[in-house]
């Protein structure tokens, strides 16, 4: 009696051991594991966003910039100017081709009160001064052809305006200045491997 009693309860323990669910405990485990990860990492994403804003603004700065990659206007760096050197009398604003930054607004300027002739290059995407001259200058005669605001509204839409009129044509430079008795914008491009020059008055 003895024998026949302990087989069913040695085949139940068996049974009861074959029928344990390992895999669905390490599956399980696994996939908590692995969401807490992914949690992890899309919650310190967010963190190092001036990091990336930093490489970003690196990786602008170290490209040649086109025509068409151009977001600053003449207004924006007209005004980022005057921010960075409240003083400043602005008698010279236009657009080079720089053989390090591709295009580059280049801005002059005097300081009337420090008898100082101001030269900053402006970065056309980050807004950036990238470089800055400094000189003595006699003032008295460029106070008297400053470019104020009104005078630079239109600046970008002539600018395309020529563009649009040369559709085979690439842009070279242009400057806005007080030149043979009044305020001008020159602008220069390249059509059929020859440069042509376009001015328009800016007194209005």
């Amino acid at each position: 009696m003895k024998k026949i009693y302990f087989l069913p309860v040695a085949f139940l323990f068996l049974t009861a051991c074959q029928t344990m669910p390992l895999k669905p405990e390490s599956t399980t485990l696994s996939s908590e594991v692995s969401t807490a990860t992914s949690t992890k990492v899309e919650s310190s994403e967010p963190r190092p966003s001036s990091t990336v804003t930093v490489s970003e603004n690196e990786e602008i700065l170290s490209k040649k910039i086109t025509v068409s990659e151009i977001t600053l206007t003449p207004i924006d760096v007209y005004e980022i100017a005057l921010e960075s050197y409240p003083e400043l009398h602005i008698y010279s604003l236009g657009l080079d081709n720089d053989r390090i930054y591709g295009f580059v607004y280049e801005v002059e300027g005097v300081n009337e009160a420090t008898e100082q002739k101001i030269e900053l290059d402006i970065h056309p995407v980050s807004g950036k001064i990238v470089h800055k001259e400094e000189e003595t200058w006699h003032i008295k005669d460029q106070m008297k052809k400053e470019l104020t605001r009104e005078r630079i509204t239109n600046i970008q839409s002539l600018v395309d305006q020529t563009l649009a009129q040369n559709p085979n044509a690439t842009l070279d430079e242009w400057v806005a200045e007080y030149d043979d008795g009044r305020f001008e914008l020159e602008v220069e491009i390249y059509s059929k491997n020859q440069k042509h020059e376009f001015t328009y008055d800016l007194a209005n």
